[in-house]
């Protein structure tokens, strides 16, 4: 339901306290940079606001029809897409069942 791109991270109080002596070069990833900004409600670099939308719209599916119907819908396509490229002869890798 969504492209990658998007991570989600939490740290414990000891794991923040390894992030202030942490000699680690780091510049995509500097988690302290990340804290700095969160006070002002802003980022470091550019949010991905595609994702973010795009994870807004599928939170907003997954409540509007219900998570196990979406495993099913997800489940049928899947089914779909797997038939569709053995008609082909094009070999998937899954070997279990769906």
């Amino acid at each position: 339901m969504l492209a990658p791109g998007l991570a989600f991270i939490t740290l414990s109080d000891k794991a923040w306290k390894f992030t202030e002596t942490s000699k680690i070069p780091k510049f995509y990833f500097d988690i302290k940079k990340y804290k700095k900004s969160y006070v002002t409600n802003e980022t470091p670099f550019t949010p991905p606001i595609t994702l973010i939308v795009a994870l807004m719209e599928s939170i907003r599916l997954i409540k509007e029809k219900g998570l196990e119907n979406m495993w099913e819908r997800l489940q049928g396509s899947c089914k779909s897409s797997k038939s569709w490229y053995e008609g082909f002869r094009f070999g998937t890798f899954w070997r279990g069942s769906l």
